[in-house]
This record gives structure tokens, C-alpha cells and sequence, in this order.
């Protein structure tokens, strides 16, 4: 008998085929494997920060015969570090002016320390492609689409003082003026972090009509409107992460996938509704024509901009986002847009909160 020396072409084909099922199944394992560590790492990184933020605590008391700001004291993530983003100069900040921690640095991102230390968060850093947040003890980083925005955004009626929602009933036009701070108010949800179960909420109206985000032109710290946010929302309940919105928040509303940094660099206008430019340039616009009149209302000679109600006193609010100029801010205009303002403006925006809170809260 001839000795057989090869595989036949149906062994091969078999053999191909074999090796092809093992890799579908293999593949999509190996793929989840390596995400999941990538994730951990993040969010590893991301407690790495919270850790150096509960260091600088100790560090800044300390530093201040056991005294810390009662209002919040801010840092700005950036790849150089996570550095000082409110202004302390009336306390010993030496050696405190940046988070001194070790891994991968974040592109982006805000880390808060309020209530006299006691609490830590960090809002929207990005690391390794992921957006990692810590919230009330908890962290988690996600890939982008995991977060979700809304441009129609759902309307709560949330009391921040009890921490609790509440019945339309109880809510009134009163609780809508420009300056009000308290009881039962109307929110518009706008975001949901799925993985840690909490949602972003705008607040439909300015609790402070206006103030200077810092009066010094240093555009690199917050003073006055820090300080006058922590005044704002101090009888809160201390378990809610008040906060400026931020250009990033405002572009993924409206566009999804534009990049602050990259799409309208050097720019000091960006239209809040890219299709009505005349409600920008020439006034024409009629009341609600804006499908994102939400985030102006309540704000001077906005209705003939497209939003739903105008009240005077203020011309819109600050984020807490740095202009591509000498002194900007970004701030959330009455006209239907976005604008760079000078830092030192002080009779013209205000300061309209953001909260993140757990899904529960409302659901309830």
C-alpha cells in the first residue's frame, strides 16, 4: 500500500474551519478581557487622584493652622496635571498648587473637593479614551456612548434641599426668578451615567443674576463664582455635586461628536441651534423656535432668540470652560449661542447649577 504523505483538501478545509470557529469564540473574549483591564487601569488611575485630593486636605490644614474653604476648591485636569483651579490666595498654598499623584495623567476633566474636605469628586476625566467619574464613594469609567445626552431633555421637579424629587403641585412660576435657591424647582435632565446609575441636571433658572467669574482677569482660577456657587447651594443637601456646566456638556447636547478643542478653536461664538442663525444675527426668532431655548430661558431679551421665557436681570451664565482669548470665558448667552465673555464681567451672567445625583433619587 502507497504511504500516504499529505492532508487531503477536505482535512485542510476542516482543519480551517475548526481554527475559524475557535477564533470567533476566542476573539470577542480576548477583546472583552483586554477592555476590561483597560477600564480597571483607568479606573485605577482615577482613584489614584481621589487619594492625592484626600492628601491635599491633610496637606492644606496642615498648611492653614487646620483651616480648608468652606466653598469648593477646584482642579483643572489637563496632560500636564490635575492643577489648582480656584483662587486661595488668602491661604498658604505653597507646594499645593497641583495634585501630586503617580499613573497616567487625564487629558481632561474637574476634581472637586466641597463641604470642608469631606468630599471628593471627579467629573468627566478622560483617560486612556475613557470617561471616568467619582461620585459619592464610587467610581467608574465608561467608553463615551455609555454616556448619553439628550437634546430633548426630561423635566424633574427636584427639591435640593431634601435631596429628594417632588410633585409638580408643589412648583410655581416664583420658583423660577432669577435668585431663587430653594424648595421644590424645575430641572432639565440632560445626561445619564448608566454604569454608576447617576444623571446631570441643569437648573432652568440663574441662582445668582450676576457676579465676575474672577474679578483678578486671572482666567486660570475661579474666585467669585465659586465662592458665590458654594453661597448659592450651601443649605443643599451635601450628598448632590453642584457644578458649572462645561462647553464639552453643551456640545455633546447639541452636536455629539464635535470637539471643543478642535472644531471651534479660536472662535468666540458657537450657536446653541446651527440651523437659525437669524436668531442670532437679526433678532427674528419666534418664542420656542429654539430646540434648545431650555438652556437660555429665563435670561434677558431671550424670546426674540427662540427660548420659551425671558426674564431680565441677566444675560446668561458661566460655564466653568476657558476661552481660546486673552481673559474668555465661555458663557451660555440669552441670544441663542455661546460666547467668550472677559472673567472680570460683573453685571452681566450669573450662576445657573448643575447637580449630579443618583438615578434613585428620581426614580422614586
Amino acid at each position: 500500500m502507497k504511504k500516504r504523505n499529505a492532508f487531503t483538501l477536505i482535512e485542510l478545509l476542516a482543519v480551517i474551519v475548526i481554527l475559524a470557529v475557535i477564533a470567533l469564540i476566542a476573539v470577542p473574549r480576548i477583546i472583552e478581557i483586554l477592555n476590561k483591564a483597560r477600564i480597571s487601569a483607568a479606573e485605577d488611575s482615577t482613584m489614584g487622584i481621589v487619594e492625592a485630593a484626600e492628601s491635599y486636605v491633610a496637606s492644606f490644614m496642615l498648611q492653614n493652622h487646620g483651616v480648608i474653604p468652606s466653598g469648593d476648591i477646584l482642579f483643572n485636569c489637563s496632560s500636564e496635571g490635575c492643577k489648582l483651579f480656584t483662587y486661595l490666595d488668602e491661604y498658604n498654598i505653597e507646594n499645593l498648587e497641583e495634585l501630586k499623584f503617580k499613573g497616567t495623567k487625564p487629558t481632561k476633566g474637574i476634581i472637586t473637593i466641597s463641604n470642608n474636605g469631606q468630599n471628593i469628586f471627579a467629573t468627566n476625566l478622560e483617560i486612556n479614551g475613557f470617561t471616568c467619574n467619582y461620585i459619592n464613594s464610587q467610581v467608574g469609567c465608561t467608553i463615551e456612548d455609555e454616556i448619553k445626552y439628550f437634546q430633548t431633555p426630561e423635566v424633574v421637579y427636584f427639591n435640593p434641599e431634601t435631596g429628594k424629587k417632588c410633585d409638580a403641585s408643589e412648583y410655581n412660576s416664583e420658583n423660577s426668578d432669577t435668585g431663587h435657591k430653594t424648595g421644590c424647582m424645575k430641572w432639565y435632565l440632560y445626561s445619564e451615567n448608566e454604569k454608576l446609575g447617576t444623571v446631570d441636571m441643569l437648573l432652568d433658572h440663574n441662582t445668582t443674576a450676576t457676579v465676575a467669574w474672577n474679578s483678578t482677569n486671572d482666567i486660570y482660577k475661579m474666585k467669585e463664582v465659586v465662592v458665590q456657587l458654594a453661597n448659592d447651594t450651601k443649605t443643599w443637601f451635601n450628598k448632590l455635586h453642584s457644578r458649572l456646566i462645561t462647553t464639552d456638556e453643551l456640545l455633546k447636547i447639541m452636536y455629539k461628536n464635535i470637539d471643543i478643542d478642535i472644531d471651534i478653536d479660536n472662535k468666540f461664538y458657537f450657536l446653541l441651534d446651527s440651523s437659525l442663525n437669524k436668531c442670532y444675527e437679526s433678532h427674528t426668532c419666534s418664542i420656542g423656535e429654539n430646540k434648545y431655548a431650555w438652556l437660555c430661558d429665563y435670561t434677558q431679551d431671550c424670546e426674540r432668540h427662540g427660548c420659551n421665557i425671558e426674564q431680565s436681570g441677566s444675560w446668561g451664565y458661566w460655564t466653568s470652560s476657558i476661552g481660546f482669548y486673552d481673559n474668555q470665558i465661555w458663557v451660555v448667552h440669552s441670544w441663542g449661542s455661546m460666547i467668550t465673555e472677559p472673567s472680570s464681567k460683573p453685571t452681566t451672567y450669573g450662576i445657573r447649577p448643575v447637580i449630579t445625583i443618583s438615578k434613585s433619587l428620581i426614580n422614586n
